[in-house]
């Protein structure tokens, strides 16, 4: 395989996580939310656009509760982490694909970043689906 194949592997999985990440805290947050979880996920999926925008209420909601499930170095660094999700969908690869001579530096570096911003979005994956569980089991409720 190459390393250019290798690098879409890693981006697909990349904006896959991205997208699992920010569905299971809008799940997080509806199921904690007073009232029917359904009808919260649906509401919350027509106020909040974005990875930000979710972030920034799971963690109001969180920081409301008790107890409370993520610590703020979390949402400190899913912060971080989600202001990369725009160039990885849109950006990364024209940083090395025009340039006339492949790999290149460009290229070497981009893959790298990708490589280690995957490794740290799939371990925040891991620590929120625990979460989601621990969240589903206590706020289970009867529709």
């Amino acid at each position: 395989m190459t390393k250019l194949e290798q690098f879409k592997i890693f981006l697909g999985d990349t904006i896959m996580l991205y997208q699992v990440i920010e569905n299971d805290m809008r799940i997080i947050k509806a199921q904690m939310k007073a009232g029917d979880p359904k009808v919260n996920l649906e509401e919350d999926r027509e106020k909040y656009k974005g990875l930000g925008q979710i972030i920034y209420a799971l963690e109001e909601l969180d920081k409301s509760s008790n107890p409370r499930f993520f610590a703020d170095d979390f949402y400190k660094n899913l912060k971080r982490i989600s202001h990369f999700r725009n160039y990885y969908c849109h950006e990364c690869a024209i940083e090395f694909v025009y340039e006339s001579k492949f790999p290149n530096p460009k290229f070497e570096e981009v893959f790298n970043k990708l490589k280690s911003d995957h490794e740290e979005l799939y371990n925040m994956f891991n620590g929120l689906e625990v979460v989601k569980q621990k969240v589903l089991n206590m706020y289970r409720r009867e529709n």
